[in-house]
């Protein structure tokens, strides 16, 4: 289950679940967004969807993402403008969540209504927006 806090690489973040995709931007410009991680304020924003845990999940993984390179790479503006295309992100994360789930690696509280959603999701293209930086 998902705390009030995520760590990545010793910096906490403050999740911040919104109802609504509008409210996930912090920037004041209520673009609609499934995610969006504020370096400055230290919160990662994400839509939840109670209906859809799948993307949910992804979203997260999509932002943690973000956060590590961040952390790794914010002096190398090269790595991080590849790092920031979110064609390329998406992609990545997915596998990424495909592999360790193919693999046992982790599990997600995935139950709705008592029933467990068994569905392997497949490497897709997000159907939603997300924002890395702030």
């Amino acid at each position: 289950m998902l705390g009030k806090y995520i760590n990545i690489i010793g910096t906490k973040y403050k999740v911040r679940k919104c109802k609504d995709m509008d409210d996930v931007d912090t920037t004041g410009e209520r673009r609609s967004l499934c995610g969006q991680i504020s370096y400055s304020d230290g919160t990662i924003s994400v839509y939840e969807d109670k209906n859809n845990l799948d993307d949910f999940h992804d979203t997260i993984l999509h932002e943690v993402f973000h956060g590590v390179a961040n952390h790794l790479f914010r002096n190398r503006p090269d790595i991080m403008q590849v790092l920031s295309d979110e064609s390329i992100v998406d992609p990545l994360v997915s596998s990424y969540r495909d592999t360790l789930e193919r693999n046992n690696l982790v599990k997600w509280t995935m139950v709705k209504e008592g029933k467990k959603n068994a569905k392997k999701k497949e490497v897709s293209k997000k159907r939603c927006k997300g924002s890395c930086a702030i």
